[in-house]
């Protein structure tokens, strides 16, 4: 029939332009990566050949899943929540916070489609998935203010270098698929933000941490297919059917299909089969060690993003007690280098355009040990460096207002047995007594009224 001829003939010609997309885009990344390498070449003293297995910029997003997605979020969140302040140096030892700063402003609102948590997470992705992020930022033709901000998907992004192997610029090679052309555009340095990890291959582009975990992220990425065939068409293979006689391959293939279609799956599981001489198997050691070493291979992933498991919903290790500290061990040992990473790019550009006194520092709401902030307010309070009063709201008590000595800084020695008391519940009534008062019999704590 006709309308049948007519649907082959437009399908055959989009998969021929879906194959020439295909094409273009593997030549396209091919130029990148020759760009890549030679600019290795000019360090020729330094390894090209880590031990790394070689992710394509096509096959990271295949890599975005199960516990790399997780561990990308949950850091990407975290930087994205930190609170953006500008400081001004007044001297060599002292600065001060500003209340306003029209790049603080520019960040909070990058462009007309972003927000400055999006901007954040979409950069910390980058760098985790691919090991850069670029930021192109416009500036204005008279002031050289910039106005706006738009992070550029790092596979698409070239670092020019001249024959000393100085960066001079960026060339961005933007591929069209509806116009199928390849629009090619330089930058200035001064337009570009480039964040990236380190590289012990190549000082100009960064190694994702994907890269670096390459291997235990596709043993759990192989392990989720499997155990996903498992239940999908049982993939393990429980048996098999032995034929009466001697059978043509087109014949074997089609009693397969006929079996699979009966039996696979979980809806056909319980059957009974009629007529087949099944012959049944085992898995072997070596598959069920598949199955045990998904809490190794996931512990292996988690260590490369130094994200503990209990951030990402593993209960069975948080009780009430460590559920701070492993909060704040997370933000500090983490969040925080990546925060000063992104920090120290950005005050490079704020120096150049702002002046060399400006400079910006990302403030995270690490939680405290309680018990590590009484203990320190404590020596203050025994080395006389703080007063009662200020003993008292930094422990979480209302201050006394009754005895102005509280205000009054005063050495106390051999403190023992103050806990931190704010509803101030074991100071009231006539039978109460106190224990927080120190041996040089100077009361903390509200004194007992009768």
């Amino acid at each position: 029939m006709k309308y049948l001829d007519d649907y082959y003939k437009l399908k055959a010609e989009l998969n021929k332009k879906r194959a020439e997309d295909v094409k273009i885009q593997n030549e396209l990344e091919e130029k990148i990566n020759n760009a890549y390498n030679s600019s290795l070449n000019i360090f020729s003293n330094v390894s090209t050949n880590p031990k790394y297995p070689t992710i394509y910029n096509s096959e990271v997003p295949n890599y975005y899943a199960s516990w790399v997605s997780a561990c990308v979020d949950v850091r990407a969140y975290s930087v994205a929540s930190a609170k953006l302040v500008m400081w001004e140096k007044i001297n060599q030892s002292d600065s001060h916070e500003l209340d306003s700063h029209s790049f603080i402003e520019l960040l909070e609102n990058p462009n007309t489609i972003m927000s400055k948590h999006e901007l954040y997470e979409m950069t910390i992705q980058s760098l985790d998935l691919y090991g850069n992020a670029y930021w192109h930022i416009r500036k204005g033709q008279k002031l050289k203010k910039p106005y706006d901000i738009w992070i550029i998907p790092p596979y698409e992004m070239e670092v020019l270098i001249n024959e000393y192997g100085i960066p001079v610029g960026y060339k961005r090679n933007n591929y069209s698929y509806n116009q199928n052309i390849n629009k090619q555009t330089e930058f200035a340095l001064d337009d570009i933000i480039h964040f990236k990890y380190p590289n012990p291959a190549n000082p100009y582009y960064g190694m994702s941490i994907i890269q670096k975990a390459a291997y235990s992220i596709g043993i759990d990425l192989y392990q989720n297919q499997y155990q996903y065939n498992l239940l999908r068409n049982d993939a393990n293979i429980k048996g098999y059917v032995e034929a009466d006689m001697n059978i043509s391959p087109e014949d074997a293939e089609r009693q397969e299909k006929l079996f699979t279609k009966k039996y696979a799956g979980s809806a056909n599981s319980g059957k009974t089969m009629i007529g087949k001489k099944f012959i049944p198997t085992q898995l072997v050691p070596k598959e069920l060690d598949y199955l045990k070493s998904k809490g190794a291979t996931k512990e292996e992933i988690l260590a490369q993003f130094q994200v503990p498991s209990s951030m990402l919903g593993a209960v069975e290790r948080i009780t009430y007690a460590n559920s701070d500290a492993t909060i704040a061990g997370f933000l500090t040992n983490t969040i925080q280098p990546l925060c000063a990473r992104l920090d120290s790019k950005l005050n490079q550009y704020i120096k150049k355009i702002y002046g060399k006194q400006y400079f910006i520092k990302s403030d995270l709401n690490i939680p405290q040990d309680p018990i590590i902030i009484f203990r320190e307010h404590s020596l203050g309070l025994q080395s006389g460096s703080i007063s009662r009063n200020e003993f008292r709201i930094e422990t979480g008590r209302d201050p006394y207002t009754a005895d102005p000595s509280f205000d009054i800084p005063t050495p106390v020695s051999n403190i023992t047995n103050i806990v931190p008391d704010p509803d101030n519940s074991k100071n009231t009534g006539a039978n109460a007594t106190n224990d927080n008062t120190t041996a040089d019999n100077t009361d903390v704590n509200v004194p007992v009224t009768e």
